[in-house]
């Protein structure tokens, strides 16, 4: 659709014509001065296996708890490669305008989640840090609150974590990341799940800072050619000192309270009271961590929901999921799953046989040759509305119930259309929209 994730970011570049290295400046462009002359391919780090295990798992888990929204996104924390990235409740992209702007934009990226929920794994990691390579910290059944660290240095901890910085980098979360972040009552900025997974990785990494991306390369069909990563490009930043990186890793990884034999977990639940604009706003929220092996991680996931009210479950939930998992056994249940796939680098140098199965369902890129139907109109006193000036999205939602076939031409606004404005749909045969383009 190009409006929104992974599409709208490399709009340039799957629009037919050339692109440039200021375009797309995470792709190595081996020396050419411009490609796209035909068309490109994106190819991306996302593992098909994984990306519908985890959807069914999120799924199931938010018609058990009644959750209203949940994410999940699973990485290399080494390097920032994204292997599955889910964001529910989704859209039909044949559909995409019907759809509205926060489910565009997904959950992955949006800052919707409290600090409370990441406290207790916060505060140890920033204990750890506090009590230097030489000391260990005490444990949790004998240890002051909060570790004995005041709220000022808790603050300083969450700043030098890097919990106060938006995701940078790639950038299927540009749009969702720049817009405004509503405060807590106390100050305190909501996170995303893209925070807490990098802020996650920074912990398993020994203190280097990346940023997810999930477009490994990208194939050119002029050239024939595979274009790569620019590892110069890999946005990574060390924000805690080699040697208190490592320390931090180890001691957190021998956590009894957040380890087990088959790899690192975390799972908390919290909840929140609002009010706003007179009005009590209830929010409880759930999040889990797991890294896999436990020595040293290679893969980690991040899965959050989101529940417009409080707990305990209503009746009819809680007899849902009485006899069910938790956010934790969910965890549990992923380890072996995490554990088999591979972090290998795509090799693939020539494009694979296009999905047919996928081509029927999803309109995921211009070129796709898309059958016309035949329009069906239920009245003969309809007339063309006019959509010049709309973008496509909203274009498209003001013509909707008239069920037309619709070709589109260029991207951007609507500059033209046809039928005009005012023309009767008796007999009509579809619509044509010209997009003024952005090359």
């Amino acid at each position: 659709t190009g409006l929104a994730g992974v599409e709208a970011v490399y709009d340039p570049v799957l629009h037919p014509g050339d692109f440039r290295k200021q375009d797309s400046p995470e792709i190595d462009f081996d020396g050419a001065e411009s490609l796209g002359q035909q068309t490109t391919d994106l190819i991306l780090t996302i593992d098909i296996d994984l990306q519908k295990t985890l959807e069914q798992k999120l799924e199931e888990y938010r018609k058990q708890t009644g959750a209203a929204r949940g994410m999940a996104l699973a990485m290399v924390p080494s390097t920032g490669k994204v292997l599955a990235m889910v964001s529910q409740p989704g859209f039909d992209p044949n559909y995409f305008w019907q759809a509205d702007d926060q489910i565009l934009q997904g959950q992955v990226f949006r800052k919707n989640y409290i600090p409370e929920l990441i406290r207790p794994l916060f505060t140890t990691t920033a204990a750890i840090y506090d009590s230097g390579i030489n000391t260990n910290v005490l444990p949790a059944t004998v240890r002051a609150p909060e570790y004995g660290l005041t709220a000022q240095k808790l603050k300083q901890y969450w700043e030098k974590f890097g919990l106060t910085r938006s995701v940078s980098g790639e950038p299927s979360q540009r749009s969702s990341e720049s817009s405004p972040v509503r405060a807590e009552s106390d100050g305190t900025e909501k996170i995303s799940g893209a925070q807490l997974a990098v802020w996650l990785s920074s912990l398993i990494n020994g203190g280097v800072r990346v940023a997810p991306y999930s477009v490994g390369k990208v194939y050119d069909h002029f050239h024939k050619k595979t274009y790569s990563r620019d590892k110069d490009n890999l946005h990574r930043e060390r924000i805690i000192e080699p040697a208190d990186g490592v320390h931090l890793r180890m001691e957190l990884l021998s956590q009894p309270f957040f380890s087990s034999s088959d790899g690192f977990l975390f799972a908390n639940k919290a909840a929140r009271v609002l009010v706003e604009n007179g009005s009590s706003v209830y929010s409880t929220q759930e999040v889990l961590f797991v890294a896999v092996p436990k020595k040293r991680p290679r893969i980690i996931l991040v899965m959050a929901v989101d529940h417009d009210g409080l707990l305990p479950l209503s009746p009819k939930m809680y007899r849902r999921k009485r006899n069910n998992e938790t956010i934790a056994s969910v965890g549990r249940s992923l380890f072996h799953v995490l554990s088999r796939v591979g972090s290998e680098e795509i090799t693939e140098n020539t494009p694979w046989e296009k999905s047919e199965e996928n081509y029927q369902r999803f309109l995921i890129s211009r070129r796709i040759d898309v059958t016309k139907q035949k329009p069906v109109y239920t009245s003969s006193k309809q007339s063309m509305p006019d959509i010049t000036g709309l973008s496509l999205r909203k274009g498209l939602q003001v013509i909707n119930p008239f069920k037309l076939d619709v070709s589109i031409t260029g991207s951007g606004k609507i500059i033209a259309q046809e039928p005009a404005p005012g023309t009767p749909l008796v007999d009509a045969a579809g619509c044509k929209l010209i997009l003024e383009s952005r090359i």
